[in-house]
């Protein structure tokens, strides 16, 4: 093809750019004007994912940094992994731009492709870089959810072993997929550089295979250890829903890779990278909402705004137990009524706000004078205080704090 270039006059080439950039079918007049496309739907679902990736994102950093005041590696891993989404996102806009969305390829002018093949390339490196952060995070959460500190079970090896596998194929591929040609802007200006290029079909068929595998033991992780709680059928049903997100992320995942083969088996590249698109972005979205979502339940339920909101219902309703009556006294009685403190008990079931900090050995304090039948062993030992550690498997996630 360069060689074809150089053989062409300017004014051949000059035409050559105004024209479309595939012969379309007979019968068929290209549309350079105002071609049949989905733009709005692409941006409709667009700005639908960063809005969402962002919200539960902002959601989780605001419930570990003011909530519950602690912030680990897999938040940072989150935060990062938004920004590469970003770019990700703004590379797939251009794309929609510059050639439209479900727009066939004859519909465009050969001098837009340079446009439109860089962005594609710049767009598929920050999603590369965006998943592999995001998996990362989530598997991290994982372990320091579902495993006690100390504890190196075949699920912590799973893990580890995982992230390991998935961040160093994800490493080569975002490589392979940013140089993929030779010199590198040949990429997006094919029709007048020299140089050659990989086997593009084997690179994205690799990478679509990795991630929907890694999605799938994403999802399927944390089931056994759920059903295996001892709460209520209703709470584990909850929770599962919770995780379940990542089913939605394995369906994409696999869309994902079926556009992608249909996408190297066509000569209409501008019409059949849509749906790819989409079903990346809603791979990625589905991952902040598997990693973020069990953070939503304590942002809200600690903010002023909702506890306030919480009492004042409760206080039109009536009250159904003596808890809510101390709630109730707590933000309505006057500043001068003074009520009997009580020890603080741990919550009867599973808090999903609480998934999403760990500490699955917790520490509980209570009173030993107050547990004792005998009144020599109450005298002995009244008003010390000693510490407990009760295991996650005994505590069912919360369940069993000693009173």
């Amino acid at each position: 093809m360069p060689s074809f270039w150089a053989s062409l006059t300017p004014e051949q080439q000059h035409a050559l750019l105004e024209g479309p950039a595939l012969s379309p079918p007979p019968g068929v007049l290209p549309n350079f004007v105002n071609p049949p496309n989905r733009n709005a739907m692409t941006y409709g679902v667009l700005f639908t994912c960063a809005s969402l990736s962002a919200l539960v994102v902002a959601i989780r950093v605001y419930a570990k940094a003011f909530c519950t005041r602690r912030v680990d590696i897999e938040d940072y891993l989150a935060v990062a992994a938004l920004g590469a989404f970003g770019g990700f996102l703004y590379g797939s806009y251009q794309m929609v731009h510059i050639v439209g969305s479900f727009n066939h390829q004859w519909n465009v002018r050969m001098k837009d492709m340079t446009g439109f093949l860089y962005n594609m390339n710049e767009a598929s490196g920050a999603f590369a870089v965006a998943i592999t952060l995001l998996k990362a995070s989530i598997l991290l959460e994982w372990m320091r959810t579902f495993v006690p500190r100390g504890v190196r079970n075949a699920f912590y090896w799973t893990c580890c072993i995982t992230i390991l596998i998935n961040t160093m194929f994800n490493i080569a591929l975002t490589l392979v997929e940013i140089f993929a040609c030779t010199p590198r802007h040949r990429y997006w200006n094919r029709l007048s550089v020299e140089g050659k290029c990989v086997d593009e079909y084997a690179v994205y068929a690799t990478s679509c295979v990795l991630n929907t595998s890694v999605d799938i033991l994403i999802l399927a992780l944390p089931q056994k250890v759920i059903w295996t709680l001892q709460v209520s059928t209703r709470k584990r049903i909850g929770i599962s829903i919770v995780f379940a997100f990542g089913v939605l992320a394995c369906v994409c995942g696999t869309l994902r890779l079926v556009f992608a083969i249909r996408f190297f088996q066509t000569h209409d590249s501008t019409y059949a990278v849509t749906p790819m698109g989409l079903s990346a972005w809603g791979e990625i979205t589905s991952g902040f909402l598997v990693l973020c979502m069990p953070s939503v339940p304590k942002a809200i339920l600690r903010t002023p705004f909702f506890q306030r909101l919480m009492s004042s219902i409760r206080s039109r309703v009536g009250y159904s137990s003596e808890r809510e009556k101390n709630v109730a006294r707590r933000y309505y009685f006057q500043s001068w009524h003074r009520t009997r403190r009580v020890a603080r008990r741990a919550p009867l079931d599973a808090d999903l706000g609480e998934l999403s900090t760990h500490d699955l050995m917790i520490t509980t304090r209570f009173s030993i004078a107050s547990r004792t039948n005998s009144a020599a062993e109450a005298t002995e030992i009244t008003g010390q205080s000693a510490e407990v550690v009760v295991p996650f498997e005994d505590r069912a996630l919360g369940s069993a704090a000693l009173r």
